[in-house]
């Protein structure tokens, strides 16, 4: 169990939020990927398809990275307790 930590508590709580992004970029470079068969008549470079590859490949080793970084916070050192307060904390407060 640690102490509190609430800018550490927010950092993490906003790479949850990073993370949807995240998500939503890999889904955005998939679609026009997977539409591609729609623009027959139109002039596709040939280098769309391996950066496309390469760009979503990326962004899902930073999304399972991330993940993995907050499993092993979790391990390393446990859950967040919000509700205990130090000792030395507690006495000044009263």
């Amino acid at each position: 169990m640690e102490y509190p930590d609430t800018v550490r508590r927010d950092i993490e709580y906003t790479m949850y939020f990073i993370c949807l992004i995240y998500l939503f970029q890999i889904i955005e470079t998939l679609i026009p990927v997977v539409s591609l068969g729609q623009f027959h008549d139109r002039i596709i470079p040939s280098t769309l398809i391996p950066m496309a590859a390469l760009k979503i490949c990326l962004k899902v080793f930073l999304l399972l990275f991330t993940v993995f970084l907050f499993i092993k916070r979790k391990l390393l050192r446990g859950k967040y307790n919000h509700n205990y307060l130090d000792p030395d904390l507690a006495s000044e407060i009263e």
